[in-house]
């Protein structure tokens, strides 16, 4: 009898796990479906906007790597082309989770005119949803790899805006852990030791609040080195202008090795 019940254990387990793996995959295939939806929503919202003439409101809406990568005036000259786009039917969506990641869709766009040669439109998915980000003739993946200026414009945005918000947290609830949580464990960071390196910029606290949601301007291209980035960025609200340098490293997720904020008046 026990050796009957061991056999049947032993052919139970791995069938429940074999379903495990089936339900599991079967969920991420199913979010896969349901985004690459939502993104072709978006980038066809997006054509349809140039198309009827709202060409400044699409640059507007747009992911932030798309007003790094071109101005307005450069958007205005491609408008005409892009208002004449078609999206394919199928979106290829990398599902990115962890801060700072987005998920990110590549769709094949064409005109009736080069449907043998498709641009790929590539989409973010960033808080208020999917963004077009570039169109251009190679894969989304490749762009963003190999365009190191604008690429992950998305991602560097989120590693400055993470840990202003986190700070701004510190100054409301006087709870300063999620800020220390984001430093490397070299730096030996505590809520107590980061309450007290950013106590200063309290008193500007709404300023800063303003400028956290606002697009920062990056004061130098963005340097990829030893696994990790080195970014520098401003951002303005009430007359006071923000300076801020962060280097992050790649160790069991994004982790800070540095993050200075400083202040000066700005003109109004």
């Amino acid at each position: 009898m026990q050796t009957r019940w061991k056999i049947s254990l032993a052919i139970a387990v791995p069938s429940v796990l074999a379903l495990g793996f089936v339900a599991w995959g079967g969920y991420w295939a199913s979010q896969r479906v349901r985004e690459g939806l939502d993104a072709r929503t978006a980038v066809s919202a997006f054509i349809t906007a140039i198309s009827d003439g709202r060409v400044e409101e699409a640059y507007r809406a747009a992911a932030p790597e798309l007003r790094c990568r071109m101005t307005l005036e450069q958007f205005r000259g491609l408008a005409n082309y892009y208002g004449k786009l078609q999206p394919g039917l199928n979106a290829s969506v990398s599902l990115r989770h962890g801060w700072p990641n987005h998920h990110l869709a590549d769709i094949e766009v064409a005109t009736h005119y080069d449907q043998d040669i498709p641009h790929h439109a590539a989409l973010l998915k960033l808080e208020d949803g999917w963004r077009v980000a570039w169109i251009d003739r190679q894969a989304a993946a490749v762009v963003q790899v190999m365009d190191r200026k604008c690429g992950e414009r998305s991602t560097h945005i989120a590693m400055i805006r993470g840990p202003i918000l986190d700070l701004l947290q510190g100054f409301e609830r006087g709870d300063y852990d999620a800020l220390a949580e984001r430093f490397h464990p070299s730096r030996n960071q505590t809520a107590a030791s980061v309450a007290r390196q950013y106590a200063q910029l309290q008193p500007k606290a709404a300023a800063l609040k303003e400028a956290a949601h606002a697009e920062p301007a990056f004061d130098a291209d963005p340097a990829y080195a030893d696994n990790g980035w080195k970014l520098a960025a401003s951002l303005r609200a009430q007359g006071v202008r923000f300076s801020v340098h962060a280097e992050l490293v790649l160790d069991r997720g994004w982790k800070l090795m540095r993050f200075d904020v400083d202040t000066a008046s700005t003109p109004n």
